[in-house]
């Protein structure tokens, strides 16, 4: 029975690690990259993006902030591509850490066999 809980508890633990994954945010842009872990968010409701970073990024070394309609026509305008995507890596090494501790679990659970003092002391 034990055996069982020790099981169904890892399952339940993949299964919800699996539904709130890790994230990481990106920005591409001017010739940049910048990657940035977002955190632990519902599967289908990805973290919003991180506006800090965002301006970090877009004003480091490159002026005022402007909108496009502030730029003349021969100025290079800087595009900044943002996106949000589920951290692979992070997400392996949570299921490998949960499967780690159920073999654990289920060693520390495993029926010992007698040992030969065990038996001359029954007698």
């Amino acid at each position: 029975m034990k055996v069982k809980a020790v099981l169904l508890t890892g399952l339940l633990a993949a299964i919800v690690a699996g539904l709130f994954p890790p994230w990481t945010h990106t920005w591409h842009g001017g010739g940049g990259y910048i990657e940035k872990p977002a955190g632990l968010a519902f599967l289908f409701k990805p973290p919003l993006p991180d506006l800090q970073l965002f301006l970090a990024f877009t004003l480091a070394g490159r002026g005022p902030m402007r909108t496009l309609e502030q730029f003349g026509p021969d100025e290079k305008v800087l595009v900044v591509q943002f996106s949000v995507r589920v951290d692979l890596a992070r997400l392996v090494i949570e299921w490998f850490l949960i499967a780690f501790t159920v073999s654990a679990a289920l060693v520390a659970l495993r029926p010992t066999a007698p040992t030969l003092g065990d038996v001359a002391a029954t007698r």
